[in-house]
């Protein structure tokens, strides 16, 4: 059990209860004493009204939801696989470029993935049901319709680790350069190929 991971999250009291099997007052005073200034989300319910306005939360939290069964996929429990999708879907440059700010991948996923069994039951947290995501979400998962794909305002730009050889961090470089300034990347993956940035 990723217990560290979790105490350590911004998520919401109740829902870390929730996958630790803890209670919602053991977790407040867990966090108390090791994370003392960190900062939680409020325990909010899914964010149906914000889900129904911005097509790249929707489309986030489908993505999300194809990561997290991937994960199950190679092997980890639902816990982990849960705390993965978080991390890989919730860091993307265009998601935090494009989402509000109050908008809570964690919350939304935690009870999508409750409404469909895969992680556990309420126990301190309300009972989802499907009508608390709106249509235009669920319809990512119907195979008779088309989910309109989101229209991409602004596209972030990649972090750029210390720990990359100078190669791929002045590649990674040039792409950022590309989308802050609009540019076609088609450049870039050109002169990568021809050894420009070794």
């Amino acid at each position: 059990m990723p217990l560290e991971k979790l105490i350590t999250s911004k998520l919401p009291h109740k829902i870390v209860a929730e996958l630790t099997g803890k209670t919602p007052y053991l977790i407040k005073n867990i966090r108390e004493q090791f994370v003392p200034k960190g900062e939680f989300i409020p325990n909010t319910f899914v964010q149906k009204r914000s889900l129904e306005r911005n097509c790249i939360h929707r489309f986030t939290l489908f993505l999300a939801d194809r990561f997290f069964n991937l994960q199950l996929r190679f092997g980890l429990s639902p816990i982990h696989a849960f705390i993965k999708a978080i991390d890989i879907v919730g860091c993307a440059p265009t998601f935090i470029a494009n989402k509000s700010d109050d908008f809570h991948l964690g919350v939304n996923l935690f009870y999508w993935l409750s409404l469909k069994g895969q992680l556990p039951g309420p126990q301190f947290t309300h009972p989802v049901k499907e009508n608390h995501f709106p249509d235009s979400f669920l319809d990512y998962f119907e195979n008779g319709t088309q989910a309109p794909l989101p229209t991409i305002r602004q596209m972030g730009v990649f972090p750029v680790s210390l720990m990359l050889d100078d190669e791929h961090r002045r590649m990674l470089e040039a792409i950022n350069n590309g989308i802050t300034n609009h540019t076609c990347l088609k450049t870039v993956v050109h002169n990568y190929f021809h050894g420009v940035y070794a």
